[in-house]
C-alpha cells in the first residue's frame, strides 16, 4: 500500500468518526436530552478538526512537487494571519487556530500560509523600524476558546512550534541560536482558539511580560506599521 493510500485509510477513518458523531447528536436531540448533544457537539466539532488536518496533508501524499505552492495559494484565503506590529513597536502574528500536538499532528496547514503572508508583508511593510531583530525573546501566546471547558490546556512541551520558528527565523531573525534567542511560552482563554508569536527584544521583555498580563494587554491587537521607538507607552 502506497503511502498515499495509507493516508487515504485514515482520512475515511476520520470521516467515519465524524459521520458517527455527528448521529449521536441527532439522535440525542430527537430525545431531547439538550444538555448531552451540547457535549456530544464538542466531539464532533474535534474529529471535523482531526479530519481537516488529516485532509490538508492527504495532497502532499501524492507526492506531487507543487503541493506546497498550490496549499499555500489555497489556504491563504481559508487561514487569515494577521501579521503587524503591536502599539508598543513589538512585531507579531496572529495564527487563527491552535498549534497541534508534537507527534499528532504537522503544522503544514499552518507553515506554507505563514510563509507566503511573512513574505508579503516584509515586502509591503512601510516603517523606519527594522523588522529583523538580533537578540531577542520569541513569545508564543496559546489562546484557548473559553466556551470549551471539556477541553485541557496542553502543556507547552507537547506543542509543536518548531516549524513555525523556523519560518519565522527565514524572515525575522538575524541567528536564531540559543545565543541570541530564548523562546517564552504562556496560555491565556479567549473568546477563540488563536496562537499569538512575538517577537521581543530581550531588553524589553519584562515590559512584554507586564502588559501582556495587564488588563488592557489580555489582547495585544496588530497594526500594520509600527509607531516611532520614541513614542513607545511604557
Amino acid at each position: 500500500m502506497t503511502p498515499f493510500e495509507e493516508n487515504l485509510n485514515r482520512a475515511s477513518g476520520r470521516l467515519r468518526k465524524a459521520e458517527s458523531a455527528l448521529g449521536v447528536i441527532n439522535t440525542l436531540v430527537t430525545a431531547g436530552n439538550i444538555e448531552a448533544a451540547y457535549q456530544a457537539a464538542f466531539i464532533f466539532a474535534h474529529e471535523c478538526e482531526q479530519l481537516t488536518l488529516q485532509a490538508r496533508l492527504l495532497p502532499a501524499y501524492t507526492g506531487n512537487p507543487r503541493y506546497h505552492d498550490d496549499m499555500a495559494l489555497d489556504t491563504t484565503t481559508n487561514v487569515p494571519i494577521r501579521i503587524g506590529f503591536t502599539i508598543q513597536g513589538w512585531f507579531g502574528v496572529h495564527l487563527p487556530a491552535l498549534l497541534p500536538k508534537k507527534e499528532k499532528g504537522s503544522p503544514d496547514y499552518l507553515r506554507a500560509p505563514l510563509y507566503r503572508a511573512l513574505g508579503e508583508f516584509i515586502q509591503n511593510v512601510q516603517t523606519d523600524m527594522p523588522v529583523r531583530t538580533g537578540s531577542c525573546v520569541i513569545v508564543f501566546r496559546h489562546r484557548y476558546d473559553r466556551t470549551r471547558p471539556e477541553r485541557r490546556a496542553r502543556d507547552h512541551d507537547n506543542i509543536e512550534v518548531n516549524a513555525i520558528v523556523d519560518v519565522i527565523a527565514l524572515f525575522l531573525l538575524h541567528d536564531d541560536s540559543p545565543l541570541l534567542c530564548d523562546h517564552h511560552y504562556c496560555t491565556v482563554m479567549g473568546d477563540r482558539d488563536e496562537t499569538e508569536i512575538y517577537i521581543i527584544p530581550r531588553e524589553e521583555f519584562p515590559q512584554w511580560w507586564h502588559v501582556a498580563n495587564s488588563e488592557t494587554g489580555r489582547k495585544l491587537e496588530l497594526h500594520e506599521n509600527s509607531p516611532e521607538p520614541a513614542k513607545k507607552p511604557m
